[in-house]
């Protein structure tokens, strides 16, 4: 249950007013509080989906720089230092700017958008940093993972020490893409390592990600970040098995378009029945995370095996028909669900 800030320092005051008459045991009431969430008001989402927005143009600011040569270029005459002057300089101004943002907070522990602003900027100056000592050590064996794997170690003992959830967001993003990139490095030019395709070794590390986070809610220096690497964790391992369903397990783009749909059922199974698994655990723990991805990729494997069985046989016209009838159908159903729990 939600309540308004109101509501919640009224709530507080009855809970604490029965504790003393007694009617109610400190554990009772400890966990009658924690039922119970404020509700956030107009200006803190504001700023919350403020702070998102931020994150998306910095990361797409970064990418536009990355794709365009000629801008690289330029950059790189507007510093006339070497390359590893260049990174010690960007990481020791990471490291102020995270000190800085460390010291706010502590002045106004309120400001949580305002100091993982900071923090954001510390992750594009220690990204900088770590792009210049690639280039610095740079031997032209193209094994550019490392640096990847060094951003995921700063970033997340960073994200420890400051406990900032920006910053361990950007070391999950880093070890996974760090994943992808070294075993593309291993495999060479084959698409397989030891046997698997991306989609399922992805799988693979994902479910290990999302079962070493559940080792985080066990310690007091990790708990709070616990929820975040469950969701990141929970979330990959779906995308991965959406891959599985769509190519399965083979080694080429040419092997897999040789092969028809109906050939490929038997890799939506790993899918369909870890949906089930996360519903069944969402309903039975009351965990609303495992219950929405559950449902969700169920529909988009629902979706998915429709476009791949339907498209080549059906006019378009009648296919898009049959596609919105089905969306009606699922907008009918979620709204009387949602009116039946309104009563």
């Amino acid at each position: 249950m939600q309540l308004n800030r109101k509501d919640m320092r009224l709530l507080n005051q009855l809970l604490s007013f029965w504790v003393d008459r007694a009617l109610l045991t400190d554990e009772q009431s400890a966990r009658l509080r924690q039922s119970v969430k404020e509700k956030k008001n107009g200006w803190q989402l504001m700023a919350r989906y403020a702070f998102y927005c931020t994150i998306v143009c910095g990361v797409l600011a970064i990418v536009a720089v990355l794709i365009d040569e000629k801008l690289v270029e330029l950059l790189l005459k507007l510093f006339d230092a070497s390359a590893i002057i260049k990174s010690a300089g960007f990481a020791v101004t990471a490291v102020l700017v995270l000190y800085f943002g460390y010291q706010f907070g502590k002045k106004a522990p309120g400001r949580f958008y305002t100091r993982e602003s900071f923090y954001f900027l510390g992750v594009l100056l220690i990204a900088a940093s770590d792009w210049f000592l690639g280039q610095a050590l740079d031997t032209g064996i193209g094994h550019f993972s490392l640096l990847l794997f060094l951003a995921f170690f700063i970033y997340a003992l960073a994200g420890l020490v400051l406990f900032s959830r920006t910053l361990w967001l950007f070391a999950l993003i880093a070890l996974f893409w760090w994943f992808t990139e070294e075993t593309y490095y291993q495999a060479g030019d084959s698409l397989y390592f030891y046997g698997m395709n991306m989609p399922v070794r992805f799988s693979l590390f994902a479910a290990v990600v999302l079962c070493f986070s559940y080792l985080m809610s066990y310690s007091s220096v990790t708990r709070s970040l616990f929820p975040m690497t469950k969701i990141a964790g929970l979330l990959s391992l779906f995308v991965g098995l959406w891959g599985v369903a769509v190519f399965g397990n083979y080694d080429s783009i040419a092997r897999w378009s040789d092969v028809s749909q109906y050939e490929l059922w038997q890799w939506n199974l790993p899918l369909a029945l870890a949906c089930g698994v996360a519903i069944w655990v969402g309903a039975k723990w009351d965990d609303d995370v495992y219950r929405h991805v559950g449902i969700s990729f169920f529909v988009l494997l629902i979706y998915t095996l429709f476009f791949e069985y339907v498209w080549d046989v059906m006019h378009q016209a009648l296919f898009f028909v049959l596609l919105g009838l089905s969306f009606w159908a699922l907008s009918h159903f979620a709204e009387k669900v949602w009116l039946k729990k309104q009563t």
